[in-house]
């Protein structure tokens, strides 16, 4: 295929392309947009018209850094819309000179690439959740390997967020890129001082007689664990333990979760605070952070928590064991366990001192692995990357 030269002559021009901005993809995409240089590069985003609170919340602070946003009606399922968004988009990269799309998940880079090919210029593709992770059917998940496959040649660049999500793509489609690379997460969270004084402000900082608090973020649904976390709570409580478990987020468990805690007498330590808009300031105000996660390719609370020097409970899946280094910067515990997550927090309770390391050394493999710039820096040289490829053509 013959490459145009870039298409604007002072700066590239990045689409950000998602098909469902919620969770850990939803941060990932804000925190590119966010800290891209605008003095090289201009940024559009396309987006699901279907939001969360927290997105509609960001979108807010982000206008100033876009030069523009396509809202789509997007469905996870294939069908007549992505051929109408397909030309939304296709019109919208040839009207404002787009150079360079990045398609994030699998719809996002369906989306991505196609319009790559069709308006000759560069893609770039970071799988998250479903094109990594076994969680559908037989059939869905045979459809989603069957799509990559064909748009594996269609990709000029694969950005994955953890060496599990790389390794899990390469294996499902049995083909790697020459062009690839692992660039994990990464958050820049407000000053620790000024959270603490607006957490206190907003009530997340309290003093509760000496109660653990455990706090968990994410999505209310199976994949999340949830349920897990709850049961732990509930062996723990009836050993007489003082402990409290905060769950932050909303899904289609919500219902099925709250009936277990009303089943279980439990609603006095076990609060549901929904959806909130600035993770950060409710984390700080925990005492301990849990990720009891099935799966996940990455875990942007696990990082999030390490940023802010709080101590952290995971499941050892994914890429939660590319974050935490058990009995170093963090716990790790089997999937699906409430006894062990149990047993976590017991040894918090009994040992503080070790947790408060654990703390001090996760903060440390945050700031070299995990913070925010070096995640920008990276992505932006994979941009600079691919538009030196198109002048050389």
């Amino acid at each position: 295929m013959n490459r145009p030269s870039v298409q604007n002559n002072d700066k590239l021009h990045v689409m950000q392309i998602v098909g469902d901005p919620v969770g850990g993809i939803r941060k990932h995409v804000h925190t590119i947009i966010q800290g891209i240089d605008p003095s090289r590069f201009v940024q559009s985003y396309a987006y699901s018209q279907k939001t969360d609170t927290r997105f509609r919340h960001e979108i807010s602070d982000l206008h100033d850094r876009l030069s523009g946003e396509l809202k789509l009606k997007i469905k996870k399922k294939p069908g007549l819309l992505d051929i109408v968004n397909l030309y939304k988009l296709m019109r919208y990269v040839k009207r404002h000179k787009v150079d360079i799309v990045h398609g994030h998940g699998a719809k996002g880079g369906l989306y991505a690439r196609v319009v790559s090919r069709l308006c000759d210029i560069r893609s770039v593709y970071t799988p998250h959740g479903g094109s990594v992770h076994k969680m559908f059917t037989p059939l869905a998940d045979a459809i989603y390997i069957f799509t990559e496959k064909l748009l594996f040649s269609m990709t000029d660049f694969f950005l994955f967020e953890s060496r599990y999500s790389a390794d899990a793509y390469h294996s499902k489609t049995g083909q790697i890129s020459d062009c690839w690379m692992v660039n994990y997460n990464g958050t820049i969270p407000p000053g620790r001082n000024n959270l603490l004084e607006r957490a206190s402000e907003f009530g997340s900082v309290s003093e509760q007689n000496g109660t653990i608090r455990v706090g968990v973020f994410g999505m209310l649904r199976r994949e999340k664990g949830q349920i897990y976390a709850i049961k732990a709570i509930e062996m723990l409580r009836k050993q007489g333990r003082k402990v409290s478990l905060h769950l932050f987020g909303d899904g289609p468990d919500k219902t099925d979760l709250m009936e277990y805690v009303g089943k279980a007498g439990l609603q006095d330590a076990i609060l549901f605070h929904g959806e909130v808009a600035e993770t950060e300031m409710h984390m700080i105000g925990m005492d301990l952070i849990m990720v009891p996660s099935l799966f996940e390719s990455f875990g942007y609370a696990a990082i999030e928590a390490m940023a802010l020097e709080l101590p952290v409970i995971t499941s050892e899946v994914g890429g939660l064991r590319e974050i935490v280094i058990n009995g170093k910067t963090g716990v790790l515990v089997k999937p699906a366990d409430p006894h062990a997550l149990a047993d976590a927090i017991t040894r918090y309770q009994e040992v503080p001192a070790a947790f408060k390391q654990y703390a001090a050394a996760g903060y440390e493999r945050y700031l070299e692995l995990f913070n925010g710039k070096r995640m920008i820096s990276s992505v932006e040289n994979v941009y600079n990357r691919l538009a030196e490829k198109t002048s050389d053509q």
